[in-house]
C-alpha cells in the first residue's frame, strides 16, 4: 500500500490555470510527490528523468522549398507558354533566328510536350496545396503553444489544443462547432490555419482557370512565301506607254454587262460585316467592295500586318421631280449627254424619248494619286418621255469609297480590317518591290489627262465608276446606240414565221443579248422577235428594255442592285486594267503571308491581366506562407508538430482531470500550452499549464 501509494504521488499532475482550490491542491501533489523521491526511507525506485533540448526543425523549410518551388515552376512555365515555346527563342508568330536545318515542326512538338509537363506540375501543385498547408501549420502550433511568459502567457485552452491537433481548419464538422460556440473551439492559429488553407486552394483553384489550351497555327519564319503583282492605287496615275489600254474599261464592261448574272461567282468580292441589329430593328445590308486579293484571303500567321486596296460603290436609283432634274448645257461643260428616240413605227403606242446625262465636268477623273481614303458621289438623271407626253424623271446615285484595309490574320484575329483614313504603309515598307525605280513613298508618279468635248469622255483615264456604266450604257456604239442608228442592221429578212414552206418548226433562236437582261433574268433577244413581218419590230424591244428604267416598287429595287452589280464590275475592270498584266514594273505591290503550322499554345484568360492577377493571388499565399514557415524555423520548439504524440503526452499529463466526473467540460478550463515548471532551476521541466515558457537555451526533463 505504502508502495502504491508512492507511485501514485509520484505520477506527473499538471497545474491547473484556473481557481485558487485546484492551484492548492496541485502545489500541496507536488510537494508531496518531492518529499517522498528525496525520503531515504521511501521504497520506490527512482529514475533519472529524461532530458529535452529545445530543437529548430527544419523540416517545414524543406516541405516550403519543394512546394514552392514546383508551384512556380507550373505557373511561370505557363506564363512563358502562353507568349511564346519554352525554347529556341521568338514567339508564335515570330520563330526568331534559326539556323536554316532547324525543324520547326520539332520544336512546337518538343513545345507542346512541355505544355503537358506544365499541366502535371499544376495538378500536383494543386493537390499538394492543402496537406503542405496543414503540415507548416500544425508545426507552428507546436511552437505557439510554448510560447509566452507569466501574464503575456497565451490563452489556449485544451479544447483549442485538440482542434489544432485534429486540423479542424479543413474539416467542415469543426467549421459547425464554430458556429455554434467559436470560442471554445477555435483560436489565434486556428484562425491562421483556416485563412492559409483558403487562400491557397482559392489561388490554385483560380490559377487553373484562368489557364486553357487553344490549337493555334505557328509561324513557320519562311520569309519567300507573298502574293505579288498587285496594283497600288497611286500607280495607277503613272505616265505609261499602255495607250491601247484607253477606252478598253467602257468596251469591257458593255460585253460583260450582258453577260453578267446575279449568280456568277465573285472570287475578289469581300463582304464587310455588319453587326446584328437591336429586336425589331431593320437589318442593314452588308457592304460589297473589289480587291485585287481573293476574297477571304488571310494570311496568316505573318508578323506584320499586310495591307491591300480596296473600292466599293453604293447605288442608290429613284424616280424624282422635274425640278430636281439637273442636266444643264453638258456638252459644252464637259458632261455626259446622250438622247435617243423612236416613233414606234409599227405601234406608235411603243415609242419613245430617252435622255441621259451627268452634270459636272467628267473629263477630269475625281480621284487623286494619294493612298488616303477618297470618297467621291457621281449622279446619273435620266429622262424617258413616251408617244403620249408622259415623262419619268430618275436619278442614279453612286457613293464610291477607294482606299486600303488590312486583311485578316491572327494578330488581329482573323478580321477584315475597315477602310482606312490613312496611308498605313511605312516608308520601307516591304510590301512594295523595287522594281521600276519607284519609290513607294511618292506622292504622284503621273497627273489626270484632259480631254476636250463630250465625245471624247471615253478617253478619260481613272474614270469613276458611274461615269464608266453610263459610257457603256448610254455611249458611243453602245447597245442603244447601234441599233437605233441601224435599226435595219439588225431585222432578220427571212420570210414570214407563216409561210410553212421556209419557216423553222418552233424556232426562238436567241440572237442576242441586251446589258442586265441576264442579271435581271429576262432572257434574250429572240429571232421571233427580230422578224420583219413579225408582230414584234426593234421599237418593241427598245421599248421593252427601257422598261427597266422605269419599274416601280420591288422591280425598281432589283434594277438599283443590277446598277451596284454594274458599278463593281466598272470598279474590277478599272483596278485591273489600268496597268497592264504584263507590266510587272508598275505592279508593285504584294502581299506577304504564312499559312502556319498547326500547334498548341497555352491561353490565360485576360492576358497580361489575367497573368498579374494570378501572380498577385498567389503570391500572397507564398508570402504567408513564407513568414509562417520562418517563424516555425527560427523558434525552437520541443516537438516536431502537434501530432498524436504530443496529444498521448498532453493526455497523460491530464488523466486525473479528464477521468472526473466533468467530462468535457474541463476542456475549456484546462490549459494547452506547455511551459516550465521548474523556471528557477538549472534544469526546468515541462509541464501542461506551467506560466513560464520554454527557452531555446534551457533543457527540460520530458513529460
Amino acid at each position: 500500500m505504502a508502495t502504491t501509494s508512492a507511485q501514485e504521488a509520484y505520477e506527473l499532475r499538471p497545474a491547473p490555470t484556473t481557481g485558487e482550490p485546484q492551484l492548492s491542491a496541485a502545489k500541496n501533489m507536488a510537494a508531496e510527490s518531492s518529499s517522498l523521491r528525496n525520503s531515504t526511507h521511501s521504497s520506490l525506485t527512482v529514475r533519472e528523468p529524461i532530458l529535452v533540448h529545445l530543437k529548430r526543425n527544419l523540416y517545414p523549410l524543406l516541405i516550403f522549398i519543394f512546394y514552392c518551388t514546383l508551384a512556380l515552376l507550373a505557373w511561370t512555365f505557363s506564363c512563358i507558354l502562353s507568349q511564346r515555346p519554352l525554347r529556341g527563342g521568338g514567339s508564335y508568330t515570330e520563330p526568331g533566328k534559326r539556323d536554316y536545318l532547324d525543324d520547326i515542326q520539332k520544336r512546337y512538338d518538343n513545345n507542346e510536350k512541355y505544355i503537358r509537363a506544365a499541366q502535371v506540375l499544376r495538378s500536383i501543385v494543386t493537390l499538394l496545396t492543402i496537406p503542405v498547408t496543414s503540415a507548416i501549420c500544425s508545426m507552428a502550433a507546436v511552437a505557439y503553444m510554448q510560447g509566452g511568459t507569466g501574464n503575456g502567457r497565451r490563452s489556449l485552452s485544451l479544447g483549442q489544443l485538440m482542434a489544432l491537433a485534429d486540423q479542424g481548419w479543413i474539416s467542415p464538422r469543426t467549421w459547425s462547432r464554430i458556429l455554434d460556440n467559436g470560442a471554445k473551439v477555435a483560436s489565434l492559429p486556428f484562425f491562421v490555419a483556416l485563412a492559409l488553407t483558403l487562400i491557397g486552394s482559392t489561388a490554385v483553384i483560380l490559377q487553373d482557370s484562368l489557364i486553357t489550351t487553344s490549337s493555334i497555327l505557328g509561324r513557320t519564319g519562311n520569309p519567300g512565301q507573298y502574293l505579288g503583282s498587285l496594283v497600288d492605287i497611286p500607280i495607277l496615275f503613272a505616265d505609261t506607254d499602255s495607250r491601247d489600254m484607253i477606252g478598253y474599261d467602257v468596251y469591257q464592261l458593255r460585253s460583260l454587262l450582258e453577260s453578267s448574272s446575279k449568280y456568277d461567282a465573285q472570287p475578289n468580292m469581300w463582304v464587310e460585316k455588319t453587326p446584328s441589329p437591336a429586336p425589331g430593328a431593320l437589318s442593314e445590308e452588308p457592304t460589297y467592295y473589289y480587291s485585287e486579293v481573293p476574297a477571304d484571303f488571310n494570311t496568316g500567321v505573318y508578323r506584320a500586318a499586310q495591307f491591300a486596296p480596296r473600292i466599293n460603290s453604293t447605288a442608290k436609283y429613284n424616280e424624282i421631280s422635274a425640278e430636281e432634274f439637273d442636266c444643264r448645257n453638258e456638252t459644252e461643260n464637259g458632261g455626259f449627254y446622250a438622247a435617243y428616240g423612236t416613233y414606234g413605227s409599227r405601234y406608235p403606242s411603243q415609242g419613245y424619248a430617252f435622255i441621259a446625262c451627268m452634270p459636272g465636268d467628267q473629263r477630269t477623273s475625281p480621284w487623286k494619286p494619294t493612298r488616303d481614303r477618297q470618297d467621291i458621289s457621281e449622279s446619273l438623271y435620266l429622262n424617258i418621255s413616251d408617244i403620249g407626253g408622259h415623262t419619268q424623271y430618275f436619278r442614279a446615285t453612286m457613293q464610291t469609297s477607294l482606299g486600303y484595309f488590312e486583311l485578316p490574320s491572327a494578330g488581329n484575329n482573323n478580321t477584315v480590317g475597315p477602310l482606312l483614313a490613312k496611308d498605313p504603309f511605312q516608308k520601307d515598307s516591304p510590301q512594295f518591290t523595287k522594281k521600276g525605280g519607284l519609290k513607294p513613298r511618292d506622292g504622284v508618279w503621273g497627273t489626270n489627262t484632259t480631254f476636250p468635248g463630250n465625245e471624247t469622255l471615253i478617253t478619260v483615264r481613272n474614270k469613276p465608276p458611274l461615269l464608266t456604266l453610263a459610257l457603256a450604257l448610254f455611249g458611243p456604239k453602245s447597245y442603244i446606240d447601234s441599233r437605233t442608228q441601224h435599226t435595219a442592221a439588225y431585222v432578220d429578212t427571212r420570210p414570214a414565221w407563216l409561210d410553212d414552206n421556209t419557216r423553222r418548226p418552233g424556232t426562238q433562236l436567241c440572237v442576242g443579248l441586251r446589258p442586265f437582261d441576264i442579271y435581271l433574268e429576262k432572257g434574250c433577244v429572240r429571232d421571233y422577235d427580230t422578224l420583219a413581218t413579225s408582230d414584234g419590230d426593234q421599237d418593241t424591244i427598245f421599248f421593252s428594255w427601257n422598261s427597266i428604267f422605269t419599274e416601280q416598287g420591288f422591280r425598281s429595287r432589283v434594277f438599283q442592285d443590277a446598277l451596284g452589280m454594274g458599278a463593281a464590275l466598272a470598279n474590277r475592270i478599272w483596278i485591273e486594267r489600268s496597268i497592264d498584266k504584263r507590266q510587272y514594273d508598275l505592279r508593285t505591290l504584294r502581299i506577304f503571308h504564312d499559312e502556319g503550322i498547326k500547334t498548341v499554345k497555352v491561353d490565360i484568360v485576360g492576358g497580361n491581366v489575367g497573368i498579374i492577377f494570378g501572380s498577385v493571388l498567389f503570391g500572397c499565399y507564398l508570402l504567408a506562407l513564407t513568414g509562417l514557415v520562418a517563424y516555425t524555423c527560427v523558434v525552437k520548439t520541443w516537438a516536431g508538430e502537434l501530432g498524436s504524440e504530443v496529444m498521448v503526452k498532453v493526455g497523460a499529463s491530464y488523466a486525473q482531470q479528464l477521468t472526473g466526473v466533468e467530462g468535457k467540460r474541463v476542456y475549456d478550463v484546462l490549459s494547452g500550452c506547455v511551459g516550465d515548471a521548474k523556471p528557477d532551476n538549472g534544469i526546468g521541466r515541462l509541464e501542461m499549464g506551467a506560466r513560464t515558457g520554454l527557452s531555446g537555451s534551457r533543457k527540460y526533463e520530458n513529460f
